[in-house]
């Protein structure tokens, strides 16, 4: 699921990984080994350094994005290759008992490894000789180049459009004046917090415009830095704000002169609107060069990150709840009917429901009334009976993705999997992230989790997850996504992602994640044969159905999906795992919890030696686990609640 430049250049980290080894372990043998590996290796790192340019340029393009496609598809291959060798050593260190590092056995098949790494370098090859078609531009594959779209803001405000905030307005502007009349020399700084969508924008505006505000300040600025990062851009959008005149040309050096005689003697109010880099340093940094003013000045800021928050405040942040239904109504009616009574009693039935799903989300409810405002009857039941079409909703709340870094992207995208309202477990998304292979394990699976923790902490910083369960400790349990949150992990990733059934199984050769949404199993359920063309996925996930699986179905979709890393089949029944499970050589993620039927695995199960996590909750018929179980040599524990 990630951008081919992020998931290309893991592959290339893994080729270099096993060259090394190579190298250290002397096997004289595998010279031909050794000799494709490094071969494949400046395949790819000539490839890599393209790709940035290539992905930027592809919308504009549809020979490049078919490229593109094609290229993915062999790195996948070549992903498959080298997840086979590690495979094949792994098995046989358990079969002879050997703890040296596994990579030393791979002498016992150097000469098929060698062809099975020269195919895919051929194919490689093939295609990167056609990147000469696109004119691409070389450059670092870890440097950040992706050019953002900037959002920018305003401080006016229309308050007679923005429905539910006096409350809010009223406390923040309570907690302003009080810090204004302090007369602390200190800046104050007080963080307005919130997911995308929520209004955030919109609060900061009510309080900016508030005369009370007005009375309390000399100087007022409102800044909007999204995805700005630079210092000095920064400062010169500060100064810019008051002047309209840009000041870039001027070195930093000159801009803090600048601010300093802007706001040095004056109580000021400025408004950073929309902060989502997340370099705690720059924005400390950025505190550091303003000047303290007058007693009594004030930031206020409006994010997505509580990091940022927590760090830059000096005044307790603000939750920027969400509106009641009774004022998202209120919302709705005036863009639904273009501030006119609305006279139909079935328009307003309807819009009730629709109203519900937009989940207290102004910004939803403003765009689906706005969707809505020209419609007929028909169009609005269709809204109500399927998605919301939340096209502008996402082009919003896609801003907290675009502010992901590379390898965050991958892992956000992942949660497209999950159903909408699902409860998912810290701990176990943290496993399921590493069997995708998008956590760094080349240090270990310790490593990889403490990586996952890190990764789990951002998207909760950024407002991605809400509804959170604490455990005793005060960590995280479970939470779960806001639909709009769910609409646009699947947003970002149309092309590796497929919601399929019985009746739906329009699934291509290049998806990779496979999401069944069949909602009742029966024994008379046959495995759709048209699946067969998704035989490279790399997830089979059914959540929230239920019903009784046979075991023809079970053997299909084992027999199909010969390169799964992860297998969900929980809350369904089947009496018997099929034998062939022990044929998914690369499977790293097992659940089958809430089977109320099933009472053995089956002794295959344990050849399984990449199986790091089998979820086996609330199957209470299960008598015993496998015989030879402690082959599982991948296998980790995880904790009960889950």
């Amino acid at each position: 699921m990630a951008a081919l430049s992020v998931f290309a250049s893991s592959i290339l980290s893994k080729v270099t990984t096993f060259a090394v080894e190579y190298a250290l372990d002397d096997i004289k043998l595998a010279c031909t080994v050794r000799s494709e590996m490094e071969k494949l290796r400046n395949s790819l790192k000539a490839i890599c350094a393209v790709l940035k340019d290539a992905e930027r340029k592809q919308s504009t393009s549809s020979s490049l994005k078919y490229w593109l496609e094609n290229l993915k598809d062999v790195v996948y291959d070549i992903d498959d290759v080298l997840d086979d060798v590690g495979t094949r050593a792994l098995q046989q260190k358990v079969r002879k008992g050997e703890i040296r590092t596994y990579f030393a056995q791979l002498c016992i098949f150097p000469f098929e490894l060698g062809r099975k790494i020269r195919r895919v370098r051929e194919r490689l090859n093939e295609i990167s000789a056609l990147k000469r078609n696109f004119d691409l531009k070389e450059e670092p594959i870890d440097t950040p180049s992706d050019r953002i779209v900037q959002r920018e803001t305003y401080s006016i405000v229309d308050e007679r459009k923005i429905v539910g905030r006096d409350k809010a307005k009223n406390d923040i502007v309570k907690v302003i004046s009080e810090a204004a009349e302090s007369n602390s020399d200190t800046l104050s700084v007080l963080p307005l917090i919130g997911m995308g969508g929520v209004g955030k924008t919109a609060l900061a505006k009510l309080v900016f415009n508030d005369k009370r505000t007005k009375e309390k300040f000399d100087k007022m600025l409102w800044a909007c830095v999204a995805n700005v990062s630079d210092l000095k851009q920064i400062v010169d959008i500060i100064i810019q704000s008051d002047s309209g005149e840009s000041n870039k040309q001027l070195t930093l050096e000159a801009l803090q002169k600048k601010l300093h005689e802007l706001l040095g003697d004056k109580r000021y109010l400025l408004v950073l609107d929309d902060i989502s880099h997340d370099n705690i340093n720059d924005w400390e940094e950025l505190m550091n060069l303003l000047p303290s003013g007058r007693s009594g000045s004030m930031i206020l800021i409006t994010t997505r990150l509580s990091k940022i928050a927590s760090v830059l405040k000096t005044i307790e942040p603000y939750e920027v709840p969400k509106l009641s239904h009774e004022e998202c109504m209120k919302v709705f009616l005036r863009y639904a009917f273009k501030g006119e009574k609305a006279k139909d009693t079935e328009l307003l039935k309807i819009g009730e429901s629709i109203v519900q799903k937009c989940d207290g989300l102004p910004l939803a409810v403003r765009t689906l009334g706005s969707l809505l405002s020209m419609e007929d009857i028909s169009k609005w039941q269709e809204v109500k009976e399927t998605n919301i079409p939340n096209t502008d909703i996402l082009s919003v709340l896609k801003l907290s993705y675009d502010a992901l870094p590379s390898d965050l992207r991958a892992c956000f995208a992942s949660l497209s999997t999950f159903p909408k309202d699902y409860e998912i477990f810290r701990e176990l998304l943290i496993m399921y992230w590493m069997a995708m292979g998008l956590l760094n394990t080349a240090s270990g699976s310790k490593e990889a989790i403490r990586m996952g923790e890190r990764y789990f902490s951002e998207f909760a910083g950024r407002s991605l997850f809400q509804d959170y369960v604490f455990s005793h400790d005060g960590t995280i349990s479970h939470c779960k996504m806001h639909s709009f949150v769910h609409d646009l992990a699947i947003s970002v990733s149309p092309n590796e992602h497929a919601t399929i059934s019985c009746e739906n199984f329009s699934a291509s050769k290049r998806v990779k994640h496979l999401v069944w949404d069949q909602k009742e199993f029966s024994k008379d359920l046959k495995f759709p044969k048209q699946l067969r063309r998704a035989r490279k996925a790399r997830t089979f996930a059914s959540r929230h159905n239920y019903g009784t699986v046979s075991k023809s179905f079970l053997e299909d979709l084992l027999a199909t999906f010969t390169r799964l890393r992860i297998l969900v089949f929980s809350e369904v029944e089947f009496e018997e795992l099929p034998s062939s499970i022990g044929n998914l050589k690369h499977l790293r993620y097992l659940d089958l919890q809430w089977n109320m039927k099933i009472k053995y695995l089956p002794n295959s199960l344990c050849k399984l030696v990449n199986l790091q996590t089998l979820q086996l909750a609330w199957c209470k018929e299960l008598e015993e686990l496998p015989r030879d179980v402690k082959r599982l040599v991948s296998l980790r524990l995880v904790p009960a609640q889950c």
